[in-house]
């Protein structure tokens, strides 16, 4: 009954990427239950992504505390912190919960909320399957997307794959104050660089990132603007100086003023990171740069054709990860390769 109203929790929490991946997901969702009340729970540096979307009624917003800034990669101070939302999910009385996070912690929290069914993948990362009332072994070989989506078809929701995304009139309004203030002018064309990644192997070094930008300044007078977090900034300012003209770096803006940014943008180049995925999803056209992570599971969702990877000579990547010490395969790989897939989507897309 695809009318039948009920109360869905869908848990995916972090991190950026992989709060973009599980879009899809929730309109399938929404195609399926239209009248069902859809919440999501998500990290508070992500809920900008999921704030206001068409398909979900309402965020709840997991709990932070400065030390959580303080040491961000401490999965047990994150977690101990969020267990304290167990009573108020409890309360909410959830007819179904949905973890596409696939944690212990998320696992935990799923159990918390009581829910009569609680599904999730019977191949979840740290035993978290125990917490489920129904499992599905749905291969880690899939995207990403497709991974998400395959969960939620076990309760009849398919269709296309669609986000659904968009950023907000305000956040456009102080996208375009703060590129004007840079000198970009309001409707001219830009491209976006995100040289930073969770990872660092999976980066591209910074002077590759600044000759690509002298580059495209050079043959095709195309500003580009460096995007990241606050934390990214020094980073940024060495690739604008090494870079020359036509290199802005707007660090440190908020999530819903880079969405609306990187909306307004005629391409992305970036690493494979959350950003990359953010483009895709908000319909822009991308180059990721890969090597040691594969695209067929990380990549821009759908397009193939939208990366450059190179890791055939990096010994380190044939071998198995425990003895990885590091990754030269982004090392290697050209500048001229990354400038030529730039040219060849801005030609598609002209």
């Amino acid at each position: 009954m695809a009318g039948t109203a009920s109360k869905i929790l869908l848990i995916k929490m972090s991190s950026m990427g992989d709060v973009v991946h599980a879009l899809p997901a929730v309109c399938a969702l929404r195609q399926r239950f239209p009248s069902a009340q859809l919440s999501w729970l998500v990290d508070p540096r992500f809920a900008a992504i999921v704030n206001g979307h068409p398909a979900i009624d309402r965020v709840i917003v997991a709990p932070s505390t400065p030390l959580i800034a303080r040491w961000p990669r401490s999965d047990l101070l994150r977690a101990t912190v969020q267990y304290s939302l167990a009573p108020r999910l409890r309360r909410e009385n959830f007819d179904r919960v949905i973890d596409l996070q696939g944690l212990f912690r998320t696992g935990v929290l799923t159990a918390a909320t009581g829910a009569r069914q609680r599904i999730g993948f019977a191949n979840a990362r740290e035993g978290a399957a125990i917490f489920y009332t129904r499992r599905h072994w749905i291969s880690r070989d899939l995207h990403a997307v497709d991974r998400c989506l395959k969960l939620v078809e076990s309760l009849g929701a398919a269709g296309p794959v669609r986000y659904d995304l968009s950023p907000t009139p305000a956040a456009c309004e102080q996208a375009g104050q703060l590129l004007k203030q840079q000198g970009i002018v309001p409707g001219s064309p830009y491209l976006v660089f995100c040289p930073r990644s969770a990872n660092p192997i999976k980066e591209w070094p910074a002077g590759r990132f600044a000759e690509l930008a002298r580059e495209i300044w050079k043959t095709l007078h195309l500003p580009v603007v460096l995007m990241g977090t606050r934390a990214d900034e020094p980073l940024a300012r060495q690739i604008a100086d090494q870079a020359g003209r036509g290199v802005f770096v707007l660090t440190g803006t908020s999530l819903s003023i880079s969405m609306a940014i990187i909306a307004g943008s005629r391409l992305m180049v970036a690493n494979d990171s959350g950003p990359l995925h953010l483009a895709v999803a908000l319909g822009r056209p991308v180059v990721g740069i890969y090597g040691p992570t594969d695209p067929v599971r990380t990549g821009p969702y759908g397009h193939p054709d939208q990366v450059v990877r190179d890791n055939s000579n990096c010994d380190v990547c044939r071998r198995p990860r425990w003895r990885v010490p590091g990754h030269t395969c982004l090392i290697n790989l050209p500048v001229e390769r990354v400038l030529a897939a730039v040219k060849q989507r801005l030609d598609c897309t002209s």
